[in-house]
């Protein structure tokens, strides 16, 4: 299901932006280091490329950006589901035309535990083999407050979704009880629940279509200089219309059902009235 992801991050061009950081100079890293330092690992991980050290990390491609990340241990793409949130690696690159996606790894969400790019990204850059972290490349304090709000956003969904899917299960068992035993008071109740389900569904999806897309425009505005691109999964978004469009049949159905009922228990009280006036 990792093609059908609310929110799908590329931080496949991350690598690009912590290399131009790393550049003597061009940031508050200390780049004389001696080559057993910053410099060092990277002469070696670009040796071969046939220019001076400082040229390397100048003119370094998006390969050798991707092969930074890599050495570092940032995956490609992270990942936003309602329950979970994944992580992994285009197949065969990240510049591939239609890449496919290699999830290496998915961790369960909770409202306590949601996803943190920035603590993943510097719990990732500590561990690798270069003495620096998220605040010596200037990393925007504002990557991570949008996706907390894109994480407010999935726990609201998650609420909305399970009300969803217990009243379409409900309205679906009633359902079924009114085409077995079709009596009056079924076609009311079963009006309602529809009804009820309609309506959390198009929340939800409303949330999907509206909530999840201004916070990923908001969440590229701050991303993009830093080699970050979200996008809202297209997928989900109209896997969640199509059950919110049966569901909305359903119901006008129901009401359907419900409007002759109402005019057959109107008719012997209208006839009673004119034989009452007669």
């Amino acid at each position: 299901m990792e093609d059908y992801a609310i929110v799908r991050v590329n931080t496949s061009m991350v690598g690009r932006y912590i290399s131009h950081k790393l550049t003597p100079n061009a940031s508050g890293v200390d780049p004389d280091r001696g080559d057993n330092g910053l410099l060092g690992d990277l002469k070696d991980w670009l040796h071969h490329v046939e220019a001076d050290t400082s040229d390397k990390l100048s003119d370094l491609s998006g390969n050798i950006a991707e092969e930074l990340a890599d050495k570092l241990g940032l995956s490609q793409w992270y990942s936003l589901h309602v329950t979970d949130f994944c992580q992994g690696l285009f197949t065969p690159n990240a510049t591939a035309v239609q890449p496919s996606l290699n999830v290496t790894n998915c961790t369960r969400s909770s409202p306590s535990e949601r996803f943190n790019l920035t603590r993943i990204l510097d719990h990732s850059i500590r561990l690798g083999p270069l003495a620096f972290n998220l605040a010596d490349i200037d990393w925007p304090d504002g990557v991570q407050e949008h996706l907390e709000t894109l994480n407010r956003i999935l726990n609201a969904l998650f609420a909305v979704y399970v009300f969803s899917v217990i009243l379409t299960a409900i309205s679906v068992l009633l359902g079924v009880v009114a085409f077995v035993n079709p009596i009056k008071p079924m076609v009311t109740i079963n009006m309602i629940f529809a009804l009820a389900a309609a309506m959390t569904c198009l929340v939800g999806s409303g949330i999907v279509t509206v909530s999840i897309s201004k916070g990923v425009t908001a969440l590229n505005g701050q991303g993009r200089r830093v080699g970050l691109v979200a996008e809202r999964g297209q997928k989900f978004c109209t896997m969640t219309w199509v059950a919110t469009t049966f569901m909305i049949v359903v119901a006008g159905f129901w009401i359907w059902q419900k409007l002759p009922a109402q005019r057959q228990s109107r008719e012997p009280v209208a006839k009673h009235s004119a034989r009452t006036t007669g």
